[in-house]
């Protein structure tokens, strides 16, 4: 049945015309952007043979890296504590989130 549904609601292929040129766009302008920025920025910044290479995928990806790499840089440690309970031999964590300033306890 969900066979002959889906085969019933076939759409003629001129419907995915926009989509094939969209597409279509991106990957030559992929290449010609991509080829000659990594040309352009191997002959200004490469040295001893390195290459360094531009695309529109690779380069928000590297942004991200180095974006991560920064966070770990600039991490400062804190204490903090968790909250463990022993009630009838079975050890309860609290695991929401860490606890940043330790609270006092009430004493009955």
């Amino acid at each position: 049945m969900l066979f002959v549904r889906v085969f019933s609601q076939l759409q003629d292929g001129h419907v995915y015309d926009s989509l094939y040129r969209a597409a279509k766009c991106r990957s030559e302008s992929d290449w010609i952007v991509g080829l000659n920025a990594t040309r352009l920025y191997t002959l200004k910044f490469g040295q001893q043979g390195l290459l360094w290479t531009i695309g529109r995928v690779q380069t928000p990806v590297l942004a991200l890296i180095v974006q991560k790499d920064r966070e770990i840089e600039n991490f400062k440690p804190q204490d903090f504590w968790e909250l463990h309970t022993l009630y009838r031999e079975t050890d309860f964590q609290y695991a929401a989130d860490v606890l940043i300033k330790k609270k006092r306890r009430k004493s009955c």
